[in-house]
């Protein structure tokens, strides 16, 4: 398995923050990569609740929550709908926790699993890695920029020259 993680303070509540990341149909409101997101289960914030997000560059994923704690964390299953080069699966997991200046500190841990083989794993040292680490650095730069000034991510060029410092 292959791991990245990143932390970033948000300077709102942590019932704030829940609420943005619990919207899971709301993704695509602060994530620069997501074209469109939309819950695909009648369940839309709890244990089971599921979404699809359409990416711009290419490729459509279905997630299904997880380990779900009220305000606090959720795990998300990810799986290819459409054609990903090299991604199997992963797991996406945010926490949340309050800081005494009244902020919230994001965590992610985001695990995946790649196809098999010789070229992936060459892949994955050279792209595939890279590419996921500037993901989440930009969910979490998006979901800051979303939060604090009420913003709508569209894009990557929604966060030029927006600089956070990660935790």
């Amino acid at each position: 398995m292959n791991q990245v993680k990143r932390k970033l303070w948000v300077d709102a509540p942590r019932e704030h923050v829940w609420r943005v990341i619990s919207d899971l149909g709301g993704f695509q409101k602060y994530n620069p990569m997501v074209k469109k997101s939309y819950n695909n289960t009648h369940e839309e914030s709890c244990e089971g609740a599921g979404r699809v997000c359409e990416f711009h560059a290419m490729g459509k994923v279905e997630e299904i929550a997880m380990n779900w704690k009220e305000g606090e964390e959720y795990t998300l299953q990810i799986k290819p709908l459409q054609k990903m080069p090299f991604f199997k699966q992963g797991f996406a997991h945010f926490k949340l926790s309050d800081n005494r200046m009244g902020g919230t500190l994001v965590e992610t841990d985001f695990t995946y699993e790649i196809t098999k083989g010789l070229f992936a794993d060459l892949m994955n040292g050279l792209m595939l890695k890279k590419r996921f680490n500037k993901g989440f650095e930009g969910i979490l730069k998006g979901l800051k920029k979303h939060i604090e000034e009420g913003e709508i991510i569209e894009n990557n060029s929604s966060l030029r020259g927006y600089e956070v410092n990660f935790a």
